[in-house]
């Protein structure tokens, strides 16, 4: 029962590490379209 625990445990981190990076490359590409899109007017 424990080493399952442990895997579900494991697995749940790795999916919020996934969604960590996700969203931290959403809002870098966000940031850099802003930039883009004020640069040209």
């Amino acid at each position: 029962m424990k080493e399952t625990g442990n895997l579900l445990c494991y697995d749940g981190l790795m999916m919020y590490g996934n969604i960590a990076i996700a969203v931290r490359l959403y809002s870098a590409l966000y940031r850099y379209n802003f930039s883009l899109w004020f640069s040209f007017l």
